[in-house]
């Protein structure tokens, strides 16, 4: 479901959605995920909070950290990935690590190995889109069930 009234989706979005369960007059998105990801989306009730939360978060005022199911034994300690990230096809939201891509570091942090899979800790420094996604099949640990 998107997030705000798009394309075909004029009305079954999640701020439309909540703004009819609510009663709310209007709710901002402040903060969304990738197509295919799941999460936490954040919300603002006004213009005044919706800008002052998007600035603290273009700002890096506010640190977001993922967690990620990644197939195979991640190694321990602290991963950094420091590898630019591309839009290869910007119509299928298609990316990849590329010479020609922006700046991205990912910081990864394995927090439990199960012998098949890992949950790692996931501490983006830049937003780019599938960043950490990208970063991870780059590095051999692809998130597990993930189409992208």
């Amino acid at each position: 479901v998107p997030v705000h009234p798009s394309g075909a989706y004029r009305h079954n979005s999640i701020t439309l959605m909540m703004e009819r369960e609510h009663g709310t007059l209007e709710v901002l998105p402040v903060h969304r995920l990738d197509r295919l990801t799941s999460g936490v989306l954040m919300f603002a009730k006004d213009s005044d909070t919706a800008k002052e939360v998007t600035s603290m978060l273009a700002d890096r005022k506010l640190q977001k950290t993922y967690y990620a199911r990644v197939v195979g034994e991640f190694p321990s300690g602290e991963v950094v990935v420091n590898e630019p990230v591309c839009t290869l096809t910007p119509k299928y939201s298609i990316c990849d690590v590329h010479p020609d891509g922006k700046e991205a570091v990912t910081y990864f942090q394995r927090l439990h190995y199960d012998g098949q899979t890992s949950v790692v800790k996931c501490l983006p420094k830049q937003g780019r889109m599938h960043q950490i996604r990208v970063h991870l099949r780059h590095v051999g640990h692809p998130i597990i069930n993930d189409p992208i």
